[in-house]
């Protein structure tokens, strides 16, 4: 049978009081036997408990012995069982049992949960690394998002409220406690009316709590992103954005001084100008001047988070963030230098294309090493020369023949020829294709017809072995033939 909801449980109009007895380990509350206090608050005392019957351990809030006789109290008292029992959410602590006795003491069951707070944790251990904070924050960010989700406002984040524990191998696995002065703003269910702040009453915690709390004018969603930036601000930097003698002089400063720079309070610390900028948002006066929702917060938090370095020395507390995706990084595909070589009349052209333009001078050695490397090619005799499938045309000009070349006898009848007499070379225009040209030093043999440009035979070296290419009467190279 599932335990019951918190809507169904009645709150009595009749107390009896128990104003004078508290409650000690070894009581019984219904079926629980109190074990030990692990906990007390303005409202009540949590105790580790266990079932009578099944040895089930359990935490159990019992509300102080004190207010039990104010019916006021305990409205406020279920008005946080109910507002967890609506939030049902993975950082939010469970509760599964509740208990509104007239005539004896009032109490819910809660998870029991094996961990530390958030505050204990900095008290052992002072700074935390930045990714870690960022960590823990971002799963603050997540549970009090599904609170408001639920039209549920928490109204005293701090770090005593943040509970870490180790859930299926991670660590500082967040639970949000306390949600005793959480406020239901719909208006439209019937518990939002259970119980309601008088007017100018001023609730939380003063060293976290929002101008607008502290002036107790009505408060949204916006209030819990200024403690968040609070809680944040001390993680970060080490202290709290403002610190004063009394709590009243902590809450004027919320109220009219701005929030300092981390540099202000900490000169040695190397953060983000990013993470400071977020921070300094978050801890606006003006609760339209802070991000819109607490989603957002989490969201660029998360942004922050994935991109950042630890500052090598600096203990994971000096961090600096990385480019984010959508900007330039070495080896990131569709920023890389792309080279592209094409054929362009009698030109080769070297096409460079680099989305960001970061890496130009890459771009230029490469296209030097390329260019030189054509050229030498070009030069070499006896390679494959690209000639064009259409519309190529074949210029035949001379140059001086390699000194290393032997010479070869003159056929009967004709002289020899002259070492320094130029042998033809072929240039091409248009797009390229391989087509094979002879390997020895010589030229091509003319076709019947007219060659537009081609040298006189008499000045051409001894024909080639090989069957020379073949010009139709426009002087193009047949690649068919």
């Amino acid at each position: 049978m599932s335990p019951p909801s918190a809507d169904d449980i009645p709150i009595p109009e009749e107390l009896t009081g128990d104003t004078s007895r508290a409650y000690s380990v070894g009581t019984t509350l219904g079926s629980y036997r109190l074990v030990q206090q692990i906990g007390a608050g303005g409202m009540g005392r949590v105790f580790v408990a266990e079932h009578a019957l099944l040895g089930r351990q359990v935490a159990l809030k019992v509300l102080r012995s004190e207010l039990s006789g104010n019916i006021e109290a305990v409205k406020r008292f279920f008005a946080e069982a109910r507002a967890v029992n609506r939030i049902k959410h993975e950082n939010i602590i469970e509760i599964s049992d509740f208990v509104a006795n007239a005539r004896g003491p009032s109490f819910y069951i809660m998870e029991l949960l094996q961990g530390t707070t958030l505050r204990v944790l900095q008290s052992q251990e002072g700074l935390l690394s930045v990714p870690r904070a960022l960590r823990i924050v971002v799963q603050v960010c997540r549970g009090v998002g599904a609170a408001h989700a639920a039209s549920v406002i928490h109204r005293d984040l701090k770090p005593d409220n943040v509970f870490l524990i180790e859930r299926e191998g991670q660590a500082d696995f967040v639970k949000l406690l306390d949600f005793g002065v959480a406020k239901l703003t719909s208006a439209t269910l019937e518990d939002a009316s259970t119980y309601k702040t008088s007017a100018g009453m001023v609730v939380g915690t003063p060293d976290y709590m929002a101008p607008e709390q502290a002036l107790g004018q009505p408060v949204d969603h916006r209030a819990d992103i200024y403690s968040i930036g609070v809680i944040l601000f001390e993680l970060l930097v080490g202290r709290r954005p403002f610190v004063a003698r009394t709590a009243r002089e902590v809450m004027v400063q919320h109220m009219v001084t701005p929030a300092p720079g981390f540099a202000t309070i900490n000169p040695a610390l190397e953060l983000p100008l990013e993470l400071e900028d977020l921070v300094l948002h978050c801890l606006k006066k003006d609760p339209h001047e802070r991000p819109d929702s607490i989603q957002d917060v989490a969201n660029r938090l998360s942004d922050i988070l994935q991109r950042c370095r630890p500052v090598p020395g600096g203990d994971g507390r000096r961090v600096r963030l990385v480019r984010g995706k959508n900007e330039s990084r070495l080896g990131t595909i569709g920023t890389t230098t792309a080279l592209a070589i094409g054929t362009i009349g009698t030109t080769t052209a070297l096409a460079i294309g680099d989305a960001r333009r970061r890496r130009w001078p890459i771009a230029a050695a490469a296209a030097l090493l390329i260019a030189a490397g054509l050229l030498a090619w070009s030069r070499e005799g006896g390679q494959k020369t690209p000639a064009a499938s259409t519309g190529a045309r074949l210029e035949v000009s001379a140059r001086p023949a390699s000194p290393s070349a032997p010479s070869r006898p003159s056929p009967p009848g004709k002289e020899p020829q002259a070492a320094s007499e130029p042998t033809p070379r072929l240039t091409v225009e248009g797009p390229a294709i391989p087509l094979e040209t002879p390997t020895t030093t010589g030229a091509v043999a003319p076709s019947t017809a007219p060659a537009t440009k081609a040298a006189h035979p008499s000045k051409m070296a001894a024909p080639s072995r090989r069957k020379p290419a073949k010009l139709d009467k426009n002087g193009v190279v047949n690649p068919f033939e």
